[in-house]
């Protein structure tokens, strides 16, 4: 003790320790001049302003010599780059730090507020723990792949140098925060380096979501990122803090300033300026990491007790004396145990031994006296061991050093001492005694308690004392009060003296939130030791003592005021508040600060730099050899890629033109067939025609049905070309494909072919429609469907081979013709030398001519005789008609799901009808004139054939009717009827029938047999049968028709024009005087017909329109429509353009998407062409081509009037997994079951379940269309056998074949889960969200409620529908039709639209937030993000090459997907069945 007393003699000593209150950096003076024991002052100074100026001077000159030398190279090089890291820190650490706590921020109130705003996600009733540990497996070996690194940039293409560090020093700051340990870290930020080019740039913090991947997928050792937890927590262990560090600093201005050690923070928020550097090992650590902790035994013998616990006290001592110094002498002094002493920062080892230490004493059998007093002997023991040790080691160094250490404590020893040694190991000479003393000088006056000093600081044992000068102003322990209650105003401060004597005075403050504060504390502050909880923090004055009560209350009011406030960008001014004197003591806080955080920013520049430069560095190494070889191999794949249309046929210059066509010409077949056409009415027009096509571009002809404008014109310009020996290319466009077929082989029999020859090399003639094509190099003139020439232009852009394009029938307004039409207006501009030929049947023309800069218009008479017409009340009249039957109209009329095909506001039938019976007037008043009345029908048909004024117009009689499946009614009640049983043909026409069985149509009957033709608008303009001589006409016909209500298109019945009444009354009158039965009123002609029927680009939807716009590369979309003839609404247009945007059909730029072009070739809605493209990835083909027939037709349930009841009882019967769709494809499925079953009645089935088998047969029939849509599209392959199966789906009326999709497009047609899936996917965002007892529209939050007929109303399984459209009803509410339950896992994995996966909050969001979904487990949500990612990847090179093969691996991930749907869908199978078996 001697030694710790000999200064005190010296007054003198005792003034020279006390600092100035003013000095702006006391770090540095005390850097320069250790700080003297307060026990050598006995006499505080009474003149406190004054510091005396000995204390500095012993420690500036040992400093002297050291400024005079000229600096090394060495130390130069080390400047520059200090100077040279300084500002790069200065330029990015505020933005830095900022920027982390920010997002931190923003990521804790995402996990707080997002996850309680979302719908939970229950993934582990989807991905068990075998499929999870598979797709992290199967990550894992991909991400090693180098084959998934093609094609990466370099960094610095990516990134700046400076640019790439400061995101990797942001992303490890927040990294840190999330609770990531160093080794954590680093691989990652190296990874992020070397796939640079591949990290999402749009996110707030750059490499942060990719970063959570990959720690996810890497399965970090010791650390599970959990979003359970409400605020996540560093590791201690891992935490950089290089101004706390255990080993001297690097830099001379922060390496050896005196500063007390704060002790443990148990903090629940990490300061800012705790975590700037990369962890870098120290020796401490090294020790610490050396020590092995075994787990305690739980089984430990009374009298193994106390010897354990001495064992594990004495480790905790060699680690850290402080660690169980402080707890007994706070102990001592009367400290209550239950708060929480200082103590430092605790290492893993260093906790693992405090939790067994507290094991021990809160064991009841543990003796704490005898514990306590055998552990003096113990601790001085092994203080003793520690102080040889240390002998030892510095005695090899330097003798010199150890014999000044013996002699007494030096200034220049304290700074030569590095600072990681212990408090007790700073004096081997005095060692010993304190131990033996152990508590004795714990109340000696000016005695620093060992406790609340620094335990790494130089002078340890050393408080300075300092006098702050008189009070003046606002005082600190009032701006305190008012800084804590802004916060908090309920908050409590107390304030303890901790010093025994108030001349050398020192307070702790003791704030007490009343709730949890989001405080960011700066628990660094120079002689001040702090200690936090989740409501409170305690700071005690350590090192520094005042001379009155009231300063040091101001001086640990100022460090509180400093800890609570430094940290804050709102509070950053509020230390200007305080007084002059303290508000230099709040400088020199912010200096000390300041230079801890510069220090550890330069360590953090350093690294971070480091780990750029060494990718740059392996990218200049490796990145000629990989630029080159990506630069061939992208060259070799552009040199092998070749288009080809499919239709382009190249022009053959041919030398003898002239003499094939003279060979041609004087075959005997040719002039035959020549003397027939002489007569046609078009044949005297040739000269005059041709003469206007070789002098114009654009040449009109307006000709009456049946002059012979279709065959004529198109042989007269290829006759006409090829006679002068000119090569020509002539095609001539049709609008439907039975027109094209049926004027190809009628042209190529008048040129004399044979009929096998069409199509062949033999002949000039071919055909080109959808799915069939037969032409050769020989062909010359093809007539091909409008769709076909469209395509070309799509192919090749310009129709290069063609010399001459036909455009037949363009007074039908179809919306192809009217595009067709606006594209040539800009292609002729480009090739002058093509020559365009439009034909009409009406006399329409001038607007036509007017549109294509007045085009020359060549009028041709029609050759025709006079017909008879009459009306519906003529036909009552005749036939002396009563009325239909009940059964029968409520059959043909009595669809579900509101399906009012024609709607008008007026009635067709007059009050008053002059020169009537009153029979037939009688019967219109009741008359329903929107149905199809069969018995009307027979009735008239059976007159004309037997009656003998009328008889003479029974030869060949055309009956006009809306569809196919009226067709087929009819059909079926004419073949059974007695009158038409013998001598009568009865034939079909309609495109669906094979080619083979409608040529048989135009065939004239041998004498005394005489035909009924039944065909649909085809036979107004389309196809001519020159025989006919009586025309009945239903007045109706189905066209497509936009729903404004349903906000879908849909095919609808409705009342023709007056200009397709004169085409079909004009049919009867081509061979003789004609008869025409028109089933509407004269009244109805006259007065509520339409002139002309609607264009079709004004009633469709444009969704293919405005992908055709796209893939022809026209041009704004807008602008290009609004060039039609008739161009449609800027609403229509905004409308198609959304619709495909929500379908990922087009960008939000409006650009077309690999999935938009092949949406574009199927017949279909956008949402409806998706649906049936993702069944044929996922392998449910035959239920998604039936649900989009059935969506595109009528449904086949029926509600006739009065059995609603029983049509829904019987409806329900079907009812499949909470699906409308599912549950008529389930109906749909018994109803071809009993069809395809020898002796079960189909019409008996479909009566007793309410199921119409005219409209099962019409989806049956767009099945066939739909597959061989699909096929066309490649995305089906088929064998040459299939093929051919393919072709006989066009059935005969007579016998219907079913449609089968190949067995490997259809392997989970039977999986519900799955199916359901894909058709919410196709539907999105048409998605429904359970709200209460109703439901809410996702995509304009809109309330709505499900259809009366649907299988969900009043279920209670489901919380998300899909549906497909929303109606609005008589009652004014919204219902959603066709609904099918929807998982929120599926849409996950399959929606197209962007998901947003907050990997640091576990919510993964839908666009526009309308949905969000909380995942609870961090490597679940990884795992359904990768995977999505790889099925998005699988789908995308699907949509763009439809027929190529899948790679093992896509086979791999496919399999982990259909795997999840396999074993939801077999255990909801279990859990419905044992459910029934109770039930039962």
């Amino acid at each position: 003790m001697a030694k710790k007393k000999k200064p005190a003699g010296n007054p003198a000593r005792g003034f020279a320790t006390t600092s100035v209150a003013s000095k702006p950096k006391p770090e540095k003076a005390a850097d320069d001049a250790p700080a003297q024991p307060i026990a050598q002052a006995q006499i505080p100074s009474k003149e406190g302003a004054a510091a005396p100026e000995p204390a500095s001077r012993p420690a500036e000159h040992p400093e002297a010599p050291k400024q005079e030398a000229a600096p090394t190279p060495a130390e130069l090089e080390a400047q520059l780059e200090r100077d040279e890291l300084q500002l790069l820190a200065e330029k990015h650490a505020p933005k830095v730090r900022r920027e982390s706590h920010r997002h931190v921020s923003k990521f804790q109130t995402d996990r707080r507020v997002l996850r309680g705003q979302s719908h939970s996600m229950t993934v582990h009733d989807w991905l068990p723990s075998h499929i999870l540990d598979s797709i992290v497996s199967l990550a894992q070996a991909e991400s090693n792949d180098s084959n998934r690194r093609q094609g990466q940039q370099s960094l610095l293409k990516t990134l700046t140098e400076e640019d790439a560090m400061s995101k990797l020093w942001t992303l490890d700051l927040t990294l840190r925060h999330l609770g990531f340990s160093h080794h954590h870290i680093q691989p990652v930020l190296t990874w992020l380096c070397a796939n640079a080019a591949s990290v999402d740039a749009s996110p707030s913090i750059w490499g942060l979501q990719e970063a959570l991947e990959w720690l996810a997928l890497d399965q970090c050792e010791g650390h599970s990122f959990s979003y359970e937890e409400t605020r996540p927590k560093r590791s201690t262990v891992d935490t950089p803090d290089t101004s706390r560090s255990t080993t001297p600093s690097s830099d001379p201005s922060v390496g050896g300033a005196p500063t007390a050690r704060n002790t443990t923070v148990e903090t629940s928020r990490i300061s800012t300026s705790a975590v700037p550097t990369p962890r870098i090992p120290t020796p401490a650590d090294s020790d610490q990491s050396d020590v092995h902790v075994s787990d305690l035994d739980s089984d430990l013998e009374l009298d193994e007790l106390v010897p354990m616990y001495l064992k594990i006290k004495g480790k905790l001592y060699e680690i850290d004396p402080q660690l169980v110094e402080s707890k007994m002498r706070k102990t001592t002094k009367g400290t209550k145990l239950n708060k929480p002493p200082p103590v430092p920062e605790q290492t893993p080892v260093v906790r693992k031994l405090l939790s067994q230490l507290q094991q021990l004493t809160s064991d009841a059998l543990f003796d704490v006296d005898e514990a306590e007093a055998r552990w003096p002997t113990t601790r001085n023991q092994i203080a003793q061991n520690q102080a040889e040790k240390r002998q030892q080691e510095e005695r090899c160094k330097d003798p010199v050093l150890k014999k000044t250490n013996t002699n007494g404590m030096s200034p220049a020893l304290s700074e030569a001492e590095p600072t990681s040694v212990p408090v007790l190991e700073s004096v081997d000479g005095a060692e010993d005694d304190v131990d033996l003393l152990g508590d004795m000088f714990s109340a000696i006056p000016d005695q620093t308690v060992v406790a609340e000093a620094a335990p790494n600081a130089a002078g340890a044992e050393n408080v300075v004392l300092r006098d702050f000068g008189k009070m003046s102003g606002l005082s600190p322990r009032k701006v305190l009060e008012e800084a804590v209650r802004s916060r908090d105003p309920s908050a409590r401060l107390s304030y303890r003296m901790v010093s025994s004597t108030t001349y050398t005075c020192r307070h702790s403050v003791t704030i007490t939130w009343s709730k949890d504060q989001e405080i960011e504390y700066d628990v660094d502050i120079s002689a001040v030791a702090c200690s936090t909880s989740k409501t409170q923090i305690m700071l005690t004055a350590t090192g520094v003592a005042a001379v009155s009560v009231e300063q040091s209350e101001s001086y640990i009011s100022v460090a509180a005021l400093f800890c609570i406030s430094a940290s804050s960008l709102k509070e950053d001014k509020v230390y200007l508040r305080l007084p002059s004197t303290w508000r230099e003591l709040y400088k020199e806080f912010l200096q000390h600060r300041k230079m801890r955080l510069d220090a550890a920013d330069r360590e953090a520049i350093k690294h971070y730099r480091l780990i750029v430069q060494d990718q740059i560095e392996t990218e200049e190494s490796d990145g000629v050899v990989l630029t080159n070889r990506f630069k061939m191999r992208y060259q070799a794949a552009t040199a092998s890629s070749a288009s080809n249309s499919g239709y382009n046929t190249p022009v053959r210059q041919l030398d003898g033109l002239r003499e094939l066509w003279a060979a041609k010409a004087s075959m005997p077949s040719y002039q035959h067939m020549l003397v027939g056409r002489a007569n046609l009415p078009v044949f005297g027009f040739r000269d005059s025609i041709l003469s206007t096509v070789d002098t114009n571009q654009v040449t009109i002809v307006c000709g009456e049905t049946g002059c012979g404008k279709s065959t004529q014109i198109p042989s007269f310009i290829l006759e006409h070309e090829l006679s002068r020996g000119k090569a020509c290319k002539v095609f001539c466009t049709e609008p439907r494909r039975i027109s094209a077929i049926s004027l190809a082989q009628r042209v190529s029999e008048e040129l004399g072919e044979g009929p096998k020859d069409l199509g062949t090399i033999r002949s000039l003639l071919g055909y080109a429609i959808r799915l069939e094509s037969k032409t050769s190099s020989q062909t010359r003139l093809v007539y091909a469907t409008v769709g076909v020439v469209l395509r070309m232009l799509e192919s090749s852009g310009d129709l290069h081979e063609v010399t001459h394009l036909v455009i037949d029938e363009v007074h039908e307004r179809s919306i192809d013709t009217d595009f067709l039409l606006v594209i040539l207006r800009s292609l002729m501009e480009r090739r002058p030398e093509l020559k365009v030929v439009l034909m009409s049947a009406t006399v329409d023309a001038v607007r036509f001519s007017r549109y294509l800069n007045d085009a020359p218009i060549l009028t041709v008479p029609g050759r025709t005789f006079p017909v008879q017409t009459r009306f519906l009340e003529d036909a009552i009249e005749l036939t002396h008609y009563a009325g239909t039957s009940e059964s029968t109209k409520n059959v043909a009329t009595s669809d579900n799901d509101d399906d009012d095909d024609i709607t008008s506001d007026k009635s067709g039938i007059p009050s008053k009808l002059p020169g009537y019976s009153p029979a037939t007037r009688n019967v219109l008043s009741t008359y329903d004139e929107y149905a199809i009345d069969y018995d009307l029908i027979v009735r008239l048909t059976e007159t004309v054939a037997y009656d003998p004024q009328l008889s003479r117009f029974s030869s060949a009689v055309l009956v006009f009717l809306p569809g196919i499946a009226e067709i087929r009614q009819l059909n079926d009640i004419l073949v059974s009827h007695p009158s038409f049983k013998t001598n009568w043909f009865i034939y079909p026409l309609h495109s669906t029938i094979s080619s083979e069985d409608q040529q048989a149509a135009f065939l004239v009957p041998p004498p005394g047999v005489r035909k009924i033709v039944l065909a649909t608008n085809i036979a107004e303009t389309g196809v001519t049968i020159p025989d006919i001589t009586c025309v009945i006409d239903v007045g109706k016909h189905k066209e497509m028709r936009f729903d404004e209500r349903r906000q879908l298109s849909r095919l609808t019945q409705s009342f023709i024009s007056r200009a397709n009444a004169k085409q079909r009354r004009g049919r009867a009158g081509r061979v003789q005087e004609g008869l025409c039965f028109h089933l509407f009123t004269k009244y109805r002609h006259d007065n509520l017909m339409a002139e002309q029927q609607t264009p079709e680009m004004l009633r469709l939807s444009l969704q293919d329109l405005v992908m055709r716009v796209k893939i022809c590369k026209l041009g704004d979309i807008e602008a290009t429509l609004a060039q039609a003839l008739d161009p449609p609404s800027s609403r229509n247009i905004r409308r198609a353009i959304d619709a495909l945007v929500e379908v990922d059909a087009l960008t939000p730029n409006e650009e077309l998407t690999p999935l938009g072009r092949q949406i574009a070739k199927l017949p279909l809605d956008a949402h409806l062409a998706k649906l049936v493209l993702l069944a044929s990835t996922f392998a449910c083909v035959d239920v998604a081509i039936t649900i989009a027939a059935i969506l595109s037709s009528k449904s086949p349930f029926l509600t006739p009037f009065g059995a609603k009841q029983r049509a829904d009882i019987a409806r329900l019967a079907f009812k499949k997994s909470d699906s409308d769709l599912l549950t008529t494809y389930n109906a749909y499925k018994a109803w071809r079951t009993v069809c395809n079953t020898p002796g079960r009645s189909e019409m008996q089935f479909c009566h007793k379940n309410f199921l119409s088998p005219q409209n099962l047969g019409n989806i049956e029939d767009l099945k066939a269309q739909l597959l061989s849509s699909l096929v066309e599209a490649g995305f089906l392959q088929l064998t040459p056998d299939e093929r051919r199966t393919m072709s006989r789906y066009r059935s005969t009326v007579r016998h219907r074949m079913f449609v089968d999709v190949p067995a490997q497009y259809d392997t989970h047609s039977d999986n519900d889960v799955l199916v359901n899936s894909v058709i919410a996917t196709a539907f999105y965002p048409k998605i429904l969200t359970r709200e209460g007892k109703g439901w809410r529209n996702m995509s304009n939050n809109q309330t709505v409620s499900l259809a009366p007929t649907s299988v969900n109303k009043g279920s209670a399984t489901a919380n998300f529908l899909s549906y497909y459209h929303i109606m609005q009803s008589s009652n004014k509410f919204y219902n959603a039709h066709s609904t099918s339950i929807a998982y929120p896992l599926p849409m996950v994995l399959m929606v197209a639209a962007d998901m947003d996966f907050k990997l640091h909050a576990g919510v993964i969001s839908l666009p526009g937030n309308v949905l969000r979904f909380a995942v609870r487990d961090w490597r679940a949500a990884v795992a359904l993000k990768v995977l999505r990612r790889r099925i998005k990847e699988i789908l995308a090179n699907t949509w763009k090459s439809p027929a190529r093969q899948r790679s093992e691996r896509e086979n791999e991930w496919l399999g982990l997907f259909y795997k999840i749907f396999e074993e939801k869908f077999e255990k909801d199978e279990r859990i419905r069945e044992r459910a029934s078996g109770k039930a039962k």
